[in-house]
């Protein structure tokens, strides 16, 4: 279970890691007229979304992880 556990935990991190990079240094209009950008951004958020319903006893807030990282 903890193994299962660490493997989806690595992958919400590379997720959030490449939300973090795809955003980095642009703005909302930018991100807002390059779909590329949108949709990798969404793919990443539907695999985070999904990781969460997968393991429902994970407290993750992805607010909070985004804040902590910004600086990345």
């Amino acid at each position: 279970e903890v193994k299962k556990d660490s493997f989806y935990f690595s992958h919400i991190l590379d997720c959030i890691n490449n939300i973090l990079n795809y955003t980095k240094n642009i703005s909302e209009q930018g991100f807002l007229s390059n779909q590329m950008i949108k949709d990798v951004v969404v793919r990443n958020f539907i695999i985070l979304f999904t990781i969460k319903d997968i393991l429902p006893n994970l407290k993750i807030n992805i607010q909070d992880i985004v804040n902590d990282n910004k600086d990345l």
